[in-house]
């Protein structure tokens, strides 16, 4: 049990750095060992001050709409298996074909979710925690029964040789060892074989930390009415009763929203001195807003896609350019590693059928924009099509049309052969038909002068 071993070690060093961070870390941020486990890999507070963990990061409203985003983004796009046929070519397989897979990952993956809550944890995890991990239920026949997701910071991972083994922990403290042919892992940017880079973690921890003290700051100022720290000043020596006395006067009278411009009344010589500066001094408004853009570039998310409008951007106009930009630059990645996984662990000695995401379903809303897309795909414009009526149809979930099945390809005009038109042959040049004289007799209209 050299894995018991290497856990009794982590526990021994987890002890030891809970010790040294005690004083700094809130005691209602750890609430379950899951919660010591990830402030042990997260490495404790954000040099903000805030702990940065998934739990406190999803406080911010920028991380929540980022993961919130990206989470329906993926689990809004239906995954389509295909066929491989003898031809080189493939096609749409049928949905009842493939051990049942369309069913699992496109309507239920396990009896406890439907395949979008599913699809939501994963890519969430994947963000926060740097992997999304599921287990594969078989039945005795070796068929996929079910994908049960599993919290990533009850998983630990071990490289054994070239191959991955999986340990998790059971809801009822109980432990499942579990081989990679049986796990869909689907790692974050930077997999370096066993777990991939977290975002919080690696590229916003101390964005995050700044954005929630920030917050915090903010929350404070307001609730104290805008009225920052004074010191006073009384001539003569007070004694400790009389100091507590003024100062319990002071807060009950001039902090709090309802106080806040209360006028000040000072007498025998007391002064009041502010200690901080202002909220427009410490340009809190500014902070945050660079909060909120270097957050979002960390999630690889453009702020206009979450409501942060103060920044112009540059991915065109329209629900289709945005969404077009959104794929290549954005979800390309999670969606290419999601898609090799399945790939190779559904179907990992048979090369019959492979899964995709349909990213077309980004149009969705937009009509102009599937109507334009829809005319060039039946053959819009004068060119061919690359698509029938009836797979038109099939999208939107409409009945065939007898006659829709065929596709339209463009008539091009035949190439002029050598000889077809009269001329020298010696100089080269071209002798065209006299007026009103055409090919085999069919009229034309007259040439031009120049």
């Amino acid at each position: 049990m050299a894995w018991w071993n290497r856990s009794k070690k982590k526990i021994k060093e987890l002890e030891a750095k809970i010790a040294e961070i005690r004083d700094e870390v809130s005691v209602s941020d750890l609430r379950t060992w899951s919660d010591l486990q990830v402030m042990f890999s997260h490495g404790g507070p954000s040099a903000a001050g805030p702990l940065v963990t998934p739990d406190t990061a999803m406080r911010a409203t920028v991380v929540f709409a980022c993961v919130r985003l990206l989470s329906e983004a993926v689990a809004g796009l239906p995954i389509v298996i295909y066929k491989r046929l003898p031809d080189g070519q493939f096609e749409e397989a049928d949905r009842k074909v493939a051990n049942g897979l369309w069913w699992l990952l496109n309507e239920q993956p396990c009896s406890l979710m439907t395949a979008a809550s599913f699809w939501e944890w994963m890519q969430k995890d994947q963000m926060l925690h740097g992997d999304g991990i599921a287990a594969i239920g078989r039945d005795r026949n070796g068929n996929i029964r079910d994908l049960l997701p599993i919290p990533r910071q009850h998983v630990t991972v071990e490289r054994v040789q070239n191959r991955l083994r999986y340990y998790i922990r059971l809801y009822d403290g109980s432990f499942l060892g579990l081989d990679q042919d049986d796990v869909l892992h689907f790692p974050g940017f930077g997999f370096d074989g066993v777990r991939g880079m977290s975002v919080i973690q690696w590229a916003a921890k101390t964005a995050i930390g700044l954005s929630l003290a920030a917050e915090e700051y903010a929350a404070r100022f307001f609730s104290n009415g805008t009225v920052g720290q004074f010191a006073l000043e009384v001539p003569g020596a007070l004694k400790k009763a009389q100091a507590q006395e003024l100062r319990d006067e002071w807060i009950a009278r001039y902090t709090g929203p309802d106080n806040a411009y209360m006028p000040l009344i000072l007498t025998h010589g007391a002064k009041a001195h502010q200690l901080n500066i202002n909220a427009k001094d410490a340009q809190l408004l500014e902070s945050r807003l660079f909060q909120v853009a270097d957050i979002c570039r960390a999630f690889g998310v453009p702020p206009f896609m979450i409501g942060e409008t103060d920044k112009t951007q540059t991915w065109g106009s329209g629900i289709e350019q945005m969404g077009l930009g959104f794929v290549r630059y954005t979800l390309k990645g999670p969606l290419q590693r999601a898609t090799q996984e399945m790939n190779r662990k559904f179907w990992p000695r048979s090369t019959v059928y492979f899964l995709e995401f349909d990213t077309d379903a980004l149009m969705w809303g937009d009509s102009a924009a599937e109507l334009n897309y829809f005319r060039a795909a039946l053959g819009g414009a004068q060119g061919s099509g690359w698509m029938s009526v009836n797979e038109i149809r099939r999208k939107k979930k409409m009945s065939k049309v007898p006659g829709g099945d065929s596709i339209y390809l463009a008539q091009s005009a035949p190439a002029e052969e050598p000889g077809d038109v009269d001329g020298n042959e010696e100089t080269g040049e071209r002798t065209l038909p006299e007026p009103g004289e055409g090919a085999e007799g069919v009229p034309t209209l007259p040439r031009r002068g120049r």
